[in-house]
C-alpha cells in the first residue's frame, strides 16, 4: 500500500472511530468536565487508528514503537526550544486578554487555582498525544516528505477541522464561534509541525504545545 493510500486510511479510520463517542455526545448531557461534552473522548481515535495501522505494518513492535514516541524528550537536542512549546499559547492568550481588558470588552474576574490548573494541564497533556501519536507521530512526516511542512500543515489543519465541527455543533457554539475557531485551529496546526520540526521531530514537544492550548 502506499504512503498516499496509507494515510487516506487513517483519517477515514478516524472518523470512523469518532462515531460512537459524537453519538454518545449527542444522545446524553454526560460532559467530562464543565463545557466539554464525553464527545471529546473522539480525541484518543487519531492514536488508535496510527495504531491499528502500524499493527498490520509491523504487528506489536509498531505499536510499541509508536507509544514510545510519547516520551521522545530526548530528540529535543536544543532544549530552549521547549520555551516556545510551554510558553508561546500562554503569552498569546495573555497578551489578548490585556487588550480586552484595555478595550473594555467584559471579563471575569481573572483566578488561579494551582492545584485544579496542574491537573487539568496533565489531563490536557495526555488527551494531546491521544491526537498528536496520530496526527504528528503518524500523518506529519509522510505528508511534509511528499508536499513540505506547510502545505503539510494546511491539509492536517483542514482534516482537524472537519474533524472537530460535529464535537463544536454538539457543545452548541454559534457559526462565528466556529469559524473563528477554524481559523484559530489553522495557525495552531502550522505552529505544532513548526514546533516538531525544530525539536528534532519529538512528539512529546507536540503534545506538550498541544496541551498548551
Amino acid at each position: 500500500m502506499s504512503a498516499l493510500s496509507r494515510l487516506t486510511l487513517f483519517f477515514l479510520l478516524v472518523f470512523v472511530l469518532s462515531v460512537p463517542f459524537w453519538l454518545i455526545g449527542g444522545a446524553t448531557d454526560l460532559q467530562l468536565m464543565p463545557g466539554l461534552s464525553v464527545s471529546a473522548l473522539a480525541g484518543f481515535a487519531p492514536m488508535a487508528a496510527a495504531l491499528v495501522l502500524v499493527h498490520f505494518d509491523r504487528k506489536s513492535a509498531g505499536e510499541w514503537a509508536l507509544l514510545k514516541r510519547s516520551i521522545d524528550f530526548k530528540r529535543i537536542n536544543d532544549k530552549r526550544w521547549l520555551v516556545p512549546v510551554l510558553l508561546l499559547m500562554p503569552t498569546i492568550s495573555l497578551v489578548v486578554y490585556s487588550l480586552m481588558r484595555w478595550m473594555d470588552m467584559p471579563l471575569p474576574a481573572p483566578e488561579l487555582h494551582v492545584g485544579p490548573a496542574v491537573l487539568m494541564f496533565i489531563a490536557f497533556f495526555v488527551g494531546g498525544l491521544g491526537e498528536e501519536l496520530g496526527w504528528t507521530g503518524y500523518a506529519t512526516d509522510p505528508l511534509q516528505d511528499r508536499w513540505g511542512a506547510l502545505r503539510a500543515s494546511l491539509l492536517l489543519g483542514a482534516v482537524g477541522v472537519i474533524w472537530h465541527l460535529i464535537p463544536l455543533l454538539l457543545s452548541h457554539r454559534t457559526w462565528a464561534w466556529i469559524a473563528w475557531w477554524c481559523l484559530y485551529a489553522f495557525a495552531a496546526r502550522i505552529l505544532t509541525v513548526w514546533l516538531y520540526n525544530n525539536t528534532g521531530k519529538s512528539v512529546f514537544a507536540a503534545a506538550l504545545f498541544h496541551a498548551t492550548l
